[in-house]
């Protein structure tokens, strides 16, 4: 495999702000076609992407699934307050 170049994206890597990875850099054997003009990141590692789509959603579903279980405990709160339970 060949070396990540850097490119102007690159600059946040690894800091607390984050990267955002370039999605051609490991596509082919050329790279990406843009180079060190690139606004992405060309040091995240292959799959990173991926990584990160699966991350949010996996953030999303847990949220969603928080929100519900608290709608759910606040419509049964309401309804033995009313005396329906």
């Amino acid at each position: 495999p060949r070396p990540p170049l850097s490119s102007l994206g690159s600059a946040g890597h690894g800091a607390a702000a984050g990267c955002r990875p370039c999605a051609w850099m490991h596509k082919t054997a050329a790279g990406c076609r843009n180079g060190a003009s690139c606004e992405y990141c060309h040091l995240c590692p292959p799959g990173e992407i991926k990584r990160r789509k699966q991350e949010k959603l996996q953030r999303r579903f847990a949220e969603s699934k928080h929100a519900r279980e608290l709608l759910s405990a606040s419509a049964a709160a309401g309804a033995r307050a009313a005396g329906l339970c």
